[in-house]
């Protein structure tokens, strides 16, 4: 059935991406120890407008479908 290989390659994707955010969550937590130590910003000024846009794009993206 068409719909069933449509949802196993939607899990196997979802799967990838928990995955991946799983490793970006250990980066950064291995860039909050270092900022820590190093006494830096948490968060930068330019890194949030980074994230505002990232925002925008992806609920743009969302809004088109």
């Amino acid at each position: 059935n068409k719909l069933e290989l449509f949802r196993k390659e939607i899990d196997i994707l979802d799967e990838n991406i928990v995955k991946l955010l799983a490793q970006r969550y250990n980066i950064c937590k291995q860039v909050a120890i270092y900022k820590k130590s190093q006494k830096i910003l948490k968060v930068l000024p330019l890194v949030m407008e980074d994230l505002k846009l990232l925002k925008l794009i992806y609920l743009q993206s969302y809004l088109e479908d």
